[in-house]
C-alpha cells in the first residue's frame, strides 16, 4: 500500500481505523479513519463537509514482476514477491451502503488480495456485482498477530547467491552515477548541456556521458521538446538495445574497434547475456568494450548488459522497437558480408575471431538441415529429418546447448527458422530437438522451463495451444482463470507473464502463440 499525499514524516493516523473494505478480485481497498474532532482546527459547525470519518480509497498503482517487499534479519534480506500495488488517497463520496454491502468480516492479515487477482474486465458494472466489499479486522503494525505473519516473511532455508560484482559496482547498479569517482563519469552537465540544440546536447551527451540509457532519464536532458522530438534525434546518436538508448560505436570508436562494438551490441539487442569460449581469450580491446556496457561473470562463462531491460519503453513504442530490430538485423548482414570472401587482413582476421569467439554455440557448433520430410500424424507435424551426412564440429552435446542458446533467445522456433541459426550438417539435430523441445502445431519450444517453479503453469499452457486449431487465440483472462482452475491455487501477474511472455504474443487481451519465424525475435 502506497499513501502518494503523504510524505514518511506525515503519515495517516491508522491507530484511529474504523474500518477496513476490500473488493479481492480487483485489488481495491478503502479505509475509515476517525478524525480528531477535539482538535481546535475542527469546527463541527462547519456544514460543506460534517465529517467524523475519513476514507481512503484505493487506486491501482504500477507494479512489475521485480518488485518485492524485503525483511531484514541481522545480516540477512528475506524478499517477498509483491502481487499487487494499491495507492490510497482522500475520498469523500463513500456512502453507508459499502458497510451494508460488507460480506462477514475476516482476518485482515489473510491478505485476500492474494486470494482475488486484478483483473481488467470488459463491464465494471458486472464486476462490482460479482465482487461485493468484505470488511477485514486492523491489527496494529506491533500486534502479536502482526508479528507473526512478518515471521512468515523470513525463509527458514538459506540459499546463497554467488555475489560476481564488486560492492562498487553493485552500488552503482542500484544507483547509477553515486559511486562513480571518475571526473565526468556522469557525463557533461545538465546545466551545460541545456544551453545547446537539441540535437547537439544529445550528441554530446553519448559522446562524453554513459554509453547506457533509459528513455525516461533521457527526456530530462529536454524538458522542453516534444516525446518525438526526442526519438528523431535519439536514432541519429543512438541504438536501441534491450529497449536501452545506447550510444552509436561511431560516436566513442573508429574502425575495426566500431565494427567489434556493433557486433557485441547485436548480440546484447537479442539477449541481455553473451557468452564467450572459455579456450579463447578474449582480446584486451573486446573486454574493454564490454566492460562499458557490460558486467562479466567468470563463473558463468558470460557477460550480461549493465541495465536491466527496459520494459516500460519495449510495451510503450513496439513500432520503434520493430524498426531497431530490423536495423540491427541489416547491419549485422552488412557486417557478414564484409568477411565473406575478403582479403585476410589483420582487421578481418581480427573480426573472424571475435565472432568465434562469442556465443560459442551458436556460432561455430551449428548444424545445417537438408532434406526434410513432413508426416503429419494425429493432426500434429512430425518433422523428420533424412541425412547420411555425419557430424561436423561438434558432439550430440554441442547441438544440445545449440538449441538452448536458440530457444532462450527466441522462445519458439519452426523447424526452417532453426535450419538458418545453424549452418554444419549432422543427422542427430532431428532427435536432439525432441530431447530438449515440444511440437506445438509446427512450432518448437522448449520442453523445460529455466524456473522448474513454472513447470506445471507452463505444462498446461502448452497443451491448451496443443489441443487446439493452429493459429488459435485465446482471452488471456480465459487462460489465466483454467490455469487457475486447473492447478487450483491463484497465479500472480508476474509468473503468468513470465510463461506468457516466453513463447506467447498478447496483443488487445488476447494471447497467440509466436509463429517462430526466422525474423522473429
Amino acid at each position: 500500500m502506497q499513501y502518494p499525499l503523504r510524505p514518511s514524516w506525515r503519515p495517516y493516523e491508522l491507530e484511529r481505523c474504523e474500518e477496513v473494505r476490500v473488493k479481492p478480485k480487483q485489488a481495491k481497498v478503502e479505509v475509515d479513519l476517525k478524525l480528531d474532532t477535539d482538535r481546535q482546527n475542527y469546527d463541527p459547525e462547519k456544514p460543506v463537509l460534517n465529517l467524523e470519518n475519513l476514507t481512503l480509497s484505493s487506486s491501482r498503482g504500477l507494479c512489475v514482476p521485480y518488485f518485492a517487499v524485503g525483511i531484514r534479519n541481522g545480516n540477512q534480506l528475506h524478499l517477498s514477491p509483491v502481487d499487487s500495488v494499491v495507492q490510497l488517497r482522500p475520498s469523500i463520496n463513500v456512502g453507508e451502503e459499502k458497510r451494508k454491502q460488507a460480506a462477514p468480516s475476516i482476518d485482515a492479515n489473510t491478505n485476500p488480495l492474494q486470494q482475488g487477482n486484478a483483473v481488467s474486465g470488459d463491464s465494471s458494472e458486472n464486476l462490482d456485482d460479482a465482487d461485493p466489499w468484505v470488511s477485514l479486522e486492523c491489527h496494529s503494525i506491533d500486534s502479536p498477530l502482526a508479528d507473526s505473519y512478518q515471521k512468515k516473511m523470513v525463509a527458514e532455508k538459506n540459499n546463497d547467491i554467488q555475489f560476481t560484482v564488486k560492492p562498487h559496482e553493485y552500488i552503482s547498479f542500484l544507483c547509477p552515477g553515486s559511486s562513480s569517482n571518475k571526473k565526468g563519469a556522469l557525463g557533461p552537465s545538465k546545466r551545460d548541456l541545456l544551453l545547446l540544440p537539441l540535437e547537439e546536447r544529445l550528441k554530446k551527451w553519448f559522446s562524453e556521458g554513459p554509453q547506457v540509457n533509459r528513455f525516461s532519464a533521457l527526456l530530462h536532458l529536454a524538458p522542453t521538446n516534444s516525446v518525438e522530438d526526442v526519438l528523431k534525434v535519439l536514432k541519429l546518436y543512438a541504438h536501441l538495445v534491450q529497449g536501452l538508448w545506447v550510444a552509436k560505436s561511431s560516436l566513442v570508436y573508429i574502425g575495426v574497434e566500431a565494427s567489434a562494438r556493433d557486433y557485441i551490441l547485436s548480440l546484447f539487442a537479442k539477449n541481455c547475456v553473451i557468452r564467450y569460449d572459455t579456450e579463447k581469450r578474449l582480446p584486451p580491446l573486446v573486454q574493454q568494450i564490454l566492460g562499458r556496457i557490460a558486467v562479466h561473470r567468470p563463473s558463468l562463462n558470460d557477460w550480461k548488459f549493465k541495465e536491466p531491460t527496459d520494459l516500460s519503453f519495449i510495451k510503450c513504442y513496439p513500432d520503434i522497437v520493430k524498426e531497431q530490430e530490423q536495423a540491427w538485423a541489416g547491419r549485422v548482414k552488412q557486417l557478414r558480408d564484409s568477411l565473406v570472401g575478403a582479403q585476410k587482413t589483420k582487421e578481418s582476421q581480427f573480426m573472424d575471431n571475435l565472432i568465434k569467439s562469442l556465443n560459442p554455440h551458436l556460432l561455430k557448433k551449428t548444424v545445417d538441415l537438408r532434406e526434410v520430410k513432413h508426416t503429419p500424424k494425429d493432426g500434429i507435424d512430425n518433422t523428420v529429418i533424412s541425412s547420411t551426412t555425419t557430424m561436423l564440429n561438434g558432439t550430440r552435446e554441442d547441438i544440445n546447448k545449440a538449441l538452448l542458446e536458440i530457444f532462450h533467445l527466441h522462445g519458439a522456433r519452426r523447424l526452417d527458422a532453426i535450419r538458418k541459426d545453424l549452418t554444419a550438417a549432422t543427422h542427430e539435430v532431428q532427435s536432439a530437438l525432441s530431447e530438449v523441445a515440444v511440437n506445438i502445431h509446427g512450432v518448437y519450444v522448449l520442453k523445460s522451463p529455466r524456473n522448474p517453479a513454472l513447470k506445471e503453469l507452463r505444462n498446461f499452457i502448452i497443451s491448451l495451444f496443443r489441443q487446439k486449431k493452429a493459429n488459435v487465440k485465446f482471452r488471456e483472462l480465459d487462460v489465466r482463470k483454467a490455469a487457475q482452475n486447473h492447478l487450483k491455487r491463484n497465479i500472480s501477474d508476474s509468473e503468468f507473464k513470465l510463461v506468457i511472455n516466453e513463447f506467447c504474443i498478447c496483443t488487445g487481451g488476447g494471447v497467440a502463440l509466436k509463429s517462430g519465424d526466422s525474423d522473429q525475435k
